[in-house]
C-alpha cells in the first residue's frame, strides 16, 4: 500500500443495515470502523444511513437527524420508513425511499472526494455511482452480499423464475453500479466474483478483498448478570454458541434437531442460541422442553463479550459463500467453529484447521461434524489455529489500516487520471 500524502479528504460511506453508534451497546462493526481509521487520518467522514434500527426492527430517532460520533466523523440519518421482517416489500420500499432521500439530500451538500458504497443495499451502490458519474467523484463499491440474488435461497427452485422477474430491476441496478464503479472490494473473492459475474466485465480494473474483521475478544471475568448466571448454573458444561439474529438466513432448525440426538451422547454439551428476530418463536417453539438448549434473547456488547469467554465452539451458520461477522470474532476469542458455507470460508476452515464444516440443514452432517470436534476433545487443540488465522486475516487493527490506504490510493489514482 501507498503511504498516505497527508492530504485531507471529504469522505462519503453509504450503508443501512449495521449496528449504530448512538444506540446504547452497539457493537462497531465494518462502516463504523472503516470511518473511525479514516477520521483518525484527519479526513471528514459522512456516513449515510437510515433512522431505523435493523437489528431490533425500531427507529434510533424521529426524522433526519445527524449524529456527531468524533470531530471528523459524523453519522446521518435519514427517515425512510420501517419494516418487520428482512425479507418482506416493507423493506423494499424502505430501501427505495433511503435512495430517493439519500438521492435528493446528497445533492444539496458540498460533494466529497470519494464515496464507499455498500451493497446491499441496492439503492446505497447505484445512487452512489450514479453521483459519482455525474460529479466526478471516484466510487468504491463494497459487495458485502449477493443481493438480490440470495432472495432465490428462502424459496423452492420452482418459484425461481418468477423471483427472477420480480428482482430484473435491482439486478439491473446491481450491474451499473459494479460495472460503473471506480473500484469494487468485498470481504470474500466468493462475493467478489459474483459481482464480477452480474458486472459483465472481463475484470475489475481496481479490486481488493478486505474479511470483516473485530477487535481481539481476550478470555475474561465475567461481569453482566446474564451470562454469569449460566456459567454458574451451567459450570463444567461444554458450551456450543451461536450470536446473531434468527433470521430466514440461519437455519437453526437444524441445530435444535440435533440437540435432541446429542443430549444422550454427550450430556456434557450445551446448545446457547444467542439473540432474536423474526423467526424468534418459532426457534422457541421447536426447543421447548430441550434441556440442553437456552435461548438468551437479544444480547448487548458486553453480554456478547462475556458469552464469547465461555463459548468453547461457535456457530457460523450461513447459507451462502459469504464470510459473516462471526467467523472472525469467534477466530478472535480463540474459539474452533463449525460453520454451513461453501467457498472461501469451508477452504480456510479446513486449511487452517480452526474447525469443522457440514451441508446446510443437513442435521446428520451437522452431527458427524460436531463429532469430530469432540472426539477426544479435538476443539482444544485447534485454539491456537484459530488465534494465528486472526492475526494474519481479521484483525481490524490490521485490516481496517489496509482497507483505508485503499481509500486514500484510488482518490488519488482517479484524480491523477482526471488531471491527466
Amino acid at each position: 500500500m501507498l503511504k498516505n500524502d497527508k492530504k485531507s479528504l471529504k469522505i462519503w460511506i453509504l450503508q443501512d443495515g449495521e449496528q449504530l453508534p448512538l444506540v446504547s451497546g452497539a457493537k462497531p462493526m465494518r462502516s463504523w470502523r472503516l470511518g473511525e481509521e479514516l477520521s483518525k487520518r484527519g479526513h471528514d467522514v459522512i456516513w449515510w444511513s437510515s433512522n431505523f434500527n435493523h437489528m431490533k426492527k425500531e427507529k434510533v430517532c424521529e426524522g433526519d437527524c445527524d449524529y456527531k460520533i468524533n470531530d471528523h466523523f459524523t453519522l446521518k440519518l435519514l427517515e425512510a420508513g420501517t419494516y418487520l421482517k428482512n425479507i418482506s416489500i416493507s423493506r423494499i420500499k424502505h430501501h427505495r425511499k433511503l435512495g430517493e432521500r439519500y438521492k435528493s439530500e446528497a445533492r444539496k451538500m458540498p460533494k466529497p472526494d470519494v464515496i464507499i458504497a455498500s451493497h446491499p443495499i441496492v439503492e446505497f451502490s447505484y445512487e452512489g455511482t450514479q453521483y459519482g458519474k455525474e460529479n466526478n467523484v471516484p466510487v468504491i463499491v463494497d459487495v458485502r452480499d449477493m443481493w438480490p440474488d440470495i432472495f432465490q435461497d428462502y424459496f423452492p427452485k420452482i418459484f425461481r423464475p418468477f423471483i427472477n422477474a420480480a428482482t430484473y430491476f435491482m439486478r439491473k441496478k446491481a450491474r451499473y453500479a459494479f460495472s460503473s464503479a471506480n473500484a469494487v472490494i468485498s470481504m470474500s473473492k466468493d462475493v467478489l466474483d459474483w459481482a464480477l459475474k452480474v458486472s459483465k466485465l472481463k475484470n475489475f480494473s481496481d479490486s481488493e478483498v478486505f474479511f470483516l474483521s473485530c477487535e481481539k475478544i481476550e478470555d475474561h471475568s465475567i461481569s453482566t448478570k446474564k451470562i454469569l448466571d449460566i456459567k454458574e448454573k451451567y459450570a463444567n458444561k461444554t458450551i456450543i454458541s451461536f450470536i446473531g439474529t434468527f433470521g430466514k438466513t440461519y437455519n437453526l432448525k437444524t441445530i435444535c434437531e440435533a440437540a435432541k440426538f446429542v443430549k444422550n451422547k454427550y450430556p456434557n454439551v450445551l446448545f446457547i442460541l444467542a439473540g432474536d428476530g423474526e423467526n424468534f418463536k418459532d426457534i422457541e417453539k421447536l426447543s421447548k422442553n430441550t434441556e440442553n438448549i437456552i435461548l438468551t434473547g437479544w444480547l448487548n456488547y458486553e453480554e456478547y463479550k462475556d458469552l464469547m469467554t465461555i463459548t468453547d465452539i461457535g456457530l457460523v451458520i450461513v447459507s451462502n459463500t459469504a464470510i459473516p461477522n462471526k467467523f472472525g470474532e469467534f477466530l478472535s476469542a480463540g474459539k474452533p467453529v463449525i460453520s454451513s458455507g461453501s467457498g472461501m470460508i469451508i477452504d480456510l476452515i479446513h486449511t487452517y484447521g480452526v474447525g469443522e464444516s457440514y451441508k446446510s440443514g443437513d442435521t446428520s452432517s451437522f452431527l458427524d461434524a460436531l463429532d469430530s470436534l469432540l472426539k477426544d476433545n479435538c476443539y482444544q487443540s485447534m485454539r491456537q489455529n484459530c488465534e494465528d488465522l486472526f492475526n494474519t486475516k481479521f484483525d481490524a487493527k490490521k485490516i481496517y489500516k489496509e482497507y483505508a490506504d485503499y481509500v486514500e490510493i484510488i482518490e488519488k489514482k482517479q484524480n491523477n487520471l482526471q488531471d491527466y
